[in-house]
């Protein structure tokens, strides 16, 4: 998250850099890429806050789709057909 935050913030930075030689009057400074790093790294500790860490994903066991209720249902209705021919 750190890295994520630091590489956003100083593209925006080199971008606001980059574009005042076309007459862009915005102010480039090394506070806005530190304080928007850490700000970014505070939210993401405050939203890692609130999940429970003690909550794990359980596996799934299996997934039915409808295609396979489909299937289930025609063999079911297959087997009928044999019973009541017997």
């Amino acid at each position: 998250m750190l890295l994520f935050a630091l590489l956003l913030s100083l593209g925006v930075e080199s971008i606001q850099f980059l574009l005042r030689f076309f007459g862009n009057p915005r102010a480039v400074d090394i506070d806005d890429i530190i304080l928007n790093t850490l700000g970014a790294c505070v939210g993401f500790a405050i939203y890692k806050s609130f999940i429970p860490s003690h909550v794990g994903r359980q596996p799934v066991e299996s997934v039915e789709t409808y295609s396979d209720r489909h299937e289930d249902v025609l063999a079911d209705s297959a087997d009928s057909e044999k019973l009541k021919g017997n």
